[in-house]
């Protein structure tokens, strides 16, 4: 009865582990895929790695090394342990023409690397292994991956030897894998350099203004994004002056550089463009799609690809005195009218205090004084008939009203030639001489040399430099 019994025993455990065999031999071994060590996006989505494009063609260079002395700079990446993977995703902008990834290493001994335009699922391991009536396993083998040594260099975007490849249009990542094999020891790296060549600037800065870490509403990456109409809107670098566009409140002149005064805009986005002038020059006005305003700063509503420019010229202050009858020149010009006949000489304060002649531009009759804040000195030499015997001496001057617009006024008689005070409107026409005299001279027999003025004409109230 024992023996029965052991026999039955011994019979059954063997049957079972037979049968477990024969299941174990007809059952396929599927690939244990593990997932990757993603450490997240680099560089970082900040302005301080993704930077604001200053010139028509921009290179972002990103280097972290081990040696670096800046911590935003220092490896990120710590070791990747024999069999071990690691995963990071990296962000190239729109506008991109070329971009690059480059790393380096003290020990390129069993890493295995790639970069994918598509997000890897998972690391299945050596593709050798698998059997043929293995299923496949969902992800990355790694004969997929390159044996890096020496150094690894990978395109992010774009081709060198193809000159018109196209520049990327929306933003994209691509996914850098390393798999360091087993039996090699840990690997890691000495530095890692991005490098995007932005050759589109303008839809560069489109993006980068729209994200949240610069202020924008848009989401982190603008991937996914509703498509909005941007238009693009032109500020001629101007000469002798500068344009402040605001949004994004930046100036636009020769030294700024066109990025700066080639702005984009969502529609509908209300621009401010202020004028100003260099010292020595005066803002005249706008022109282009901003013509129609004298004033030197601007509105405009972008529903359009616009243009725009300021028009500066020098300033000067012109004291005509009888315009068409008399002309100025030098000491000997002499003028004659019907009943009296004038020397006039005109100089001005140089930079040492010192009055020296003006000189006159040949092409017109209007003397010039070409430097608006040094005092002027005027002298006449009059030299009546001797009927009527007296000689009315009169001080006229046109000012900007500062409304694109130049106002006559004369100055009547009043203790003080530079004041405020005293000026009376007039209508520059000579031919009537409906003037008030400044001073009057009586009894004049003989020639009179006299000072009109000598001294800086003040404006009066609400208005700008003498024209």
């Amino acid at each position: 009865m024992f023996r029965t019994d052991t026999f039955k025993t011994k019979f059954r455990f063997n049957f079972i582990f037979s049968f477990i065999l024969v299941l174990s031999w007809f059952s396929p071994t599927v690939v244990q895929a593990v997932a990757f060590r993603d450490i997240g996006t680099l560089p970082p989505l900040t302005n301080q790695f993704y930077t604001q494009a200053t010139t028509t063609s921009h290179l972002i260079e990103i280097v972290y090394s081990t040696h670096s002395s800046s911590s935003e700079y220092q490896m990120p990446i710590s070791r990747v342990n024999d069999g071990n993977t690691l995963l990071f995703s990296i962000l190239v902008p729109p506008g991109t023409g070329y971009a690059s990834l480059n790393a380096e290493s003290n020990f390129w001994q069993g890493p295995l690397m790639k970069v994918f335009e598509e997000r890897p699922i998972q690391f299945c391991g050596n593709k050798e292994d698998k059997k043929k009536d293995e299923p496949e396993c969902e992800g990355t083998y790694t004969n997929e991956l390159k044996n890096a040594t020496g150094g690894f260099t990978a395109a992010l975007y774009g081709d060198l030897k193809q000159k018109d490849f196209p520049v990327l249009e929306e933003p994209t990542y691509r996914y850098f894998v390393l798999y360091q094999r087993p039996g090699y020891g840990s690997f890691e790296f000495s530095s890692l350099t991005f490098r995007f060549k932005i050759t589109d600037t303008e839809k560069y800065m489109q993006w980068w203004r729209n994200r949240p870490w610069n202020g924008g509403s848009g989401n982190i990456d603008g991937i996914g994004e509703t498509t909005q109409t941007f238009y693009r809107l032109e500020v001629i670098p101007p000469t002798n002056g500068s344009v402040t566009i605001n949004p994004p409140n930046i100036q636009c002149n020769n030294a700024a550089g066109i990025a700066s005064c080639n702005q984009s805009y969502i529609t509908g986005t209300p621009v401010t463009l202020t004028a100003s002038a260099d010292d020595g020059f005066r803002f005249v006005n706008w022109n282009n799609d901003c013509s129609g305003t004298t004033s030197n700063a601007t509105s405009l509503t972008m529903d359009s690809d616009k243009t725009c420019s300021a028009k500066f010229e020098e300033e000067e202050d012109i004291f005509n005195l009888n315009e068409g009858n008399q002309e100025f020149g030098n000491e000997d010009t002499l003028t004659s009218f019907d009943q009296v006949k004038i020397v006039v000489t005109t100089n001005i304060e140089n930079e040492n205090s010192i009055f020296e002649p003006v000189t006159r531009d040949n092409k017109e009759t209007k003397l010039k004084i070409t430097s608006s804040n040094r005092s002027i000195d005027i002298n006449a030499i009059i030299t009546p008939n001797p009927e009527p015997p007296v000689i009315d001496i009169v001080v006229i001057a046109g000012w900007d009203d500062n409304q694109g617009s130049i106002r006559w006024y004369q100055k009547t008689k009043t203790p003080d030639m530079f004041s405020k005070t005293g000026w009376v409107e007039w209508i520059p026409d000579m031919s009537k001489l409906q003037v008030t005299p400044y001073v009057t001279y009586e009894n004049l027999k003989e020639s009179y040399s006299v000072n009109v003025f000598t001294g800086r004409l003040v404006p009066p109230t609400d208005f700008s430099q003498a024209k």
